[in-house]
């Protein structure tokens, strides 16, 4: 845009030793915009000779500018008229433009013009097509960059930041469009969209708009505290859902714990608040793959971890009774030993153990009357007692007669099941049997 700046004529009156002029400068708009080019002229006239120069300034918070200087030499009452065209506004601030006459360094005459601003600023207006997106929607963008005086900026570019992506789109006569797809794994959320617009000169203007990205479930994890366990060790599982970012999701997830028998055995509804789904495994936990799985959203996810072969022993020394219980997971068939210590002698006995899951064995101990010191081992298994008064003469471990009697009762119990269950079977099989009737012929006279 090219402003004109008109220093119209003006009565110049110049004597030659009490010289005077009048400088009258044209109306002033209030606001410029920078890099807008300045055409001036300007009208001199004056009653008697004179020679001198005339000059233009240009002032912006305190910054002056000199941008024009001509000689002038005038006859008594002649007008002249000075042209000044093209000069570009190039300083921003606020402003004043100063005319001045001098001759031989002295100042005949001044004017200055009321102040204006000259600014950068780009007005930048957007409008989006909707303000909730999921990903792979399209975004479209339509945009106005008009420079602070009111007209549209001529030529330029807008430079758009939408998440992590930044975009570019030429600006003509103060209008632009952009249309773009949101990608799959454009972040859930409110999203600040920025948009600065720079013309050619770099005058520039921004822009904000926010729009909102739903959170679309993509995938699940699941976290274990180990991948194998054993009869009291205690698991520790949870899950969270993530959507398209990668980014947690605040939902319900339910996590449910199987055993190698396809049986929940625990189960918990958790969020990403740090809960946890615990579960403590026991000497009845079934070896084999087990597996924790979770659900949420329509995701499914299933992680699997091992219950390991444990075969294990504790063992507790009563009132001169041993009793050693298999705590492992499977049938406990290793041998034991038992060793008695008193003062320099010992004395080892050998057990052989066939304990089902949570079953046990009862010894009584025996010895010379004394204290000895008892020990038991089995592979990596050992536990000692102190101190531990034994009496009966001869040392040694003799299966419990309690133990023995509670064996036979379970043996009797379990021979009475099986001819109980052969007695039933056997009447089934009676009443099942089909009946055959005969018949029978009576002779005789009636």
């Amino acid at each position: 845009m090219r402003v004109k700046l008109l220093l119209i004529s003006a009565l110049l009156v110049i004597a030659m030793q009490t010289a005077s002029a009048q400088i009258m400068l044209p109306q002033i708009d209030d606001i410029y915009f920078y890099g807008d080019s300045i055409n001036s002229s300007f009208g001199i006239s004056e009653t008697k000779a004179i020679t001198g120069l005339i000059s233009l300034s240009l002032n912006c918070d305190g910054i002056e500018t000199l941008f024009f200087v001509s000689p002038i030499a005038l006859k008594p009452n002649e007008f002249k008229e000075i042209a000044v065209s093209n000069y570009k506004l190039m300083t921003e601030g606020n402003c004043r433009i100063t005319a001045s006459l001098k001759n031989q360094n002295e100042l005949l005459d001044s004017i200055e013009s009321k102040n204006f601003l000259v600014s950068r600023y780009i007005n930048v207006t957007a409008t989006i097509n909707k303000k909730s997106f999921v990903p792979g929607d399209t975004i479209s963008i339509n945009g106005k960059a008009i420079k602070i005086n009111g007209k549209p900026v001529d030529e330029g570019t807008a430079f758009i930041k939408l998440g992590d992506e930044g975009y570019s789109e030429d600006i003509k006569k103060g209008a632009f469009d952009f249309e773009t797809v949101l990608k799959k794994t454009f972040p859930s959320g409110r999203h600040n969209i920025t948009i600065e617009v720079k013309d050619n000169d770099e005058n520039t203007g921004t822009a904000t708009a926010e729009i909102i990205m739903a959170a679309i479930p993509t995938s699940i994890t699941i976290s274990v505290n180990n991948e194998t366990f054993a009869p009291g060790d205690t698991i520790s599982s949870y899950a969270i859902l993530y959507d398209q970012s990668g980014e947690k999701i605040n939902a319900q997830v339910s996590v449910i714990l199987y055993n190698s028998w396809g049986v929940d055995v625990a189960t918990k509804m958790i969020n990403n608040s740090g809960q946890t789904l615990e579960y403590t495994f026991d000497q009845k936990s079934a070896v084999g793959d087990w597996w924790v799985y979770a659900y949420s959203e329509g995701l499914r996810l299933r992680k699997y971890i091992s219950v390991k072969k444990t075969d294990m022993i504790d063992a507790d020394v009563s009132n001169n009774t041993l009793k050693i219980t298999n705590t492992g997971n499977i049938v406990f068939e290793n041998p034991v030993e038992i060793i008695f210590q008193s003062g320099n002698s010992t004395k080892t006995e050998i057990k052989e153990m066939n304990l089902g899951i949570e079953n046990g064995k009862e010894y009584e101990l025996t010895g010379a009357d004394g204290i000895y010191n008892i020990t038991i081992k089995s592979g990596n298994y050992e536990k000692s007692f102190s101190n531990v008064w034994l009496t009966g003469g001869v040392v040694g471990a003799s299966e419990s007669t309690k133990g023995k009697a509670i064996q036979n009762i379970i043996a009797i119990i379990i021979i009475l099941s099986v001819i109980s269950g052969a007695i039933m079977l056997k009447l089934k099989k009676e009443k099942e049997k089909p009946i055959t009737i005969r018949k029978i012929t009576i002779k005789g006279k009636f």
